[in-house]
């Protein structure tokens, strides 16, 4: 008979196997894609030298910091993935927007992850001038595209209802933890998860902002496409990242779908106190990720519909690459999961006194 302690019983101060694949596989292979990721590196170290001398090294750390754990180059190279799908980079004025894009969406995530940091205690306030001062680069980048009146509204209302959405995840964690909030009902939880993009929405802004470069229109069928696209992709990659991290993240006081959906199914009413014991994650395995798991291969095929709704694009497959490695860490987890059924299935079967 199998022994299923170590299935049913891990240590929750050990990791969990990290699923999550490499975006565009191990490295970079495209002679492309190399050229313009170290050429963004070189422009970012260099506009940091123009810093105050008092932040420049601690602003060089962590850039560093970040780009050293960047395994996929998703978030520098996105803009050019979306060109290479257009078949547009030989165009060397789009190339060169491209590479300025990769930079804007860098000092983004810089910020985001050191104001994130902040929000979670894991970081010294002294990081803060270091955030605001990559924030207003990502904004300065955006603002220097001149793009019409109607992509500056929309990318406005956009990074608007980003800080909406965190500070609102701010407040209902106090809220929850501090029982002044009840959980909500399953199936409101389930309908939040489509707002999950919201929190990295502003990563998107580049591939928008080419298209709208070329002439496409705010309102027409193109850009609503690229949107939907990116709104069900980072559904998808952000309820990955949250059921990768849940011990985490709850013992970080975080609230988010995955957590109340956790609390839900385990029959709370309140959300509670970080707790250890091992009875958690067999729920969680159980109860909790196979119907989150389902959502998160819905939005991975909604976005994939979006996808080929576009007739820009000459070779999707570029930007399709995001989904199918996406898909294979899930399916990885689902697999897992499965013989995890079987293993336990095989030992209540052959444990009749056993609960």
């Amino acid at each position: 008979m199998p022994n299923l302690k170590a299935y049913l019983e891990p240590d929750f101060k050990k990791p969990i196997p990290n699923n999550k694949p490499a975006l565009i596989g191990k490295g970079i292979n495209d002679k492309l894609d190399r050229a313009i990721y170290e050429s963004i590196k070189h422009s970012l170290r260099q506009e940091l030298k123009c810093w105050p001398r008092m932040l420049r090294v601690t602003g060089q750390k962590e850039l560093a910091l970040i780009q050293t754990s960047d395994h996929d180059r998703q978030i520098a190279l996105l803009s050019l993935f979306f060109l290479c799908a257009q078949r547009r980079e030989n165009d060397r004025e789009l190339l060169a927007l491209a590479e300025r894009l990769g930079q804007a969406n860098t000092y983004l995530w810089l910020a985001y992850k050191i104001y994130d940091d902040l929000l979670d205690r894991e970081a010294s306030i002294g990081l803060f001038p270091i955030a605001n001062l990559a924030f207003n680069n990502f904004l300065a980048i955006i603002h220097c595209l001149n793009l019409p009146r109607a992509g500056r509204i929309f990318f406005n209302q956009a990074l608007a209802r980003l800080e909406a959405y965190n500070y609102q995840e701010y407040q209902e964690a106090k809220a929850y933890y501090l029982g002044r909030k009840k959980l909500p009902e399953a199936d409101l939880i389930l309908e939040s998860l489509a707002g999950l993009y919201q929190k990295s929405f502003a990563h998107a802004f580049g591939p928008l902002a080419l298209l709208l470069k070329e002439s496409f229109k705010i309102t027409g069928q193109e850009f609503q496409s690229l949107t939907s696209f990116f709104i069900n992709y980072l559904n998808a990659r952000q309820l990955a990242d949250d059921l990768h991290d849940w011990p985490d993240d709850w013992r970080r006081q975080k609230i988010n779908p995955v957590l109340l959906l956790l609390f839900s199914t385990a029959g709370q009413v309140q959300a509670p106190a970080f707790n250890p014991d091992p009875n958690w994650r067999r729920i969680f395995f159980h109860k909790t990720w196979p119907l989150l798991n389902q959502k998160l291969f819905f939005f991975l095929d909604q976005a994939r519909t979006n996808l080929h709704e576009l007739r820009s694009l000459a070779n999707p497959g570029r930007l399709e690459k995001l989904l199918t490695s996406l898909a294979s860490g899930a399916k990885q987890d689902l697999a897992q999961y499965r013989i995890l059924q079987e293993l336990r299935a095989d030992w209540l079967g052959a444990s009749p006194g056993c609960p």
